[in-house]
């Protein structure tokens, strides 16, 4: 009796609406819903993850050049007044200088956006030819 149960309950994956008419609707989860959703929190987790290695390599950066005052008191100060200039500069130097990475992986790290807006520039010289 138990198994009958258990395998109609394995089979039924999904969800009953019952209607004010008393009419029940089954609606199974999309692909959207089981697969691709479960990718934004694995997104938002590892944007998370690159915001806090951003701002260690900034952090190393600004002390490597400066020192450990100089570089937590900028620290302090992006997160009080959200100027974040001097950590994405830090983070550039943290990573070509401390880390020892080449000078265009470093500009990458620290500056991502500007790919993105590097590569909107192209398509738009591109369909302006059009």
């Amino acid at each position: 009796m138990q198994d009958t149960e258990k395998e109609e309950n394995s089979e039924r994956i999904g969800v009953e609406i019952i209607t004010p008419d008393g009419v029940t609707i089954s609606a199974k989860p999309t692909f959207w819903e089981r697969f691709i959703a479960p990718l934004g929190i694995l997104g938002v987790l590892l944007l998370l993850a690159y915001g806090l290695a951003q701002l260690y390599a900034g952090y190393l950066g600004i002390e490597y050049y400066w020192g450990v005052g100089w570089a937590v008191g900028l620290l302090i100060l992006m997160l009080i007044m959200r100027i974040s200039l001097p950590i994405t500069v830090g983070s550039y130097f943290g990573a070509v200088d401390v880390w020892g990475w080449d000078w265009y992986w470093g500009l990458l790290f620290a500056v991502p956006g500007l790919v993105l807006f590097g590569l909107y520039f192209v398509i738009a010289i591109l369909k302006k030819d059009e």
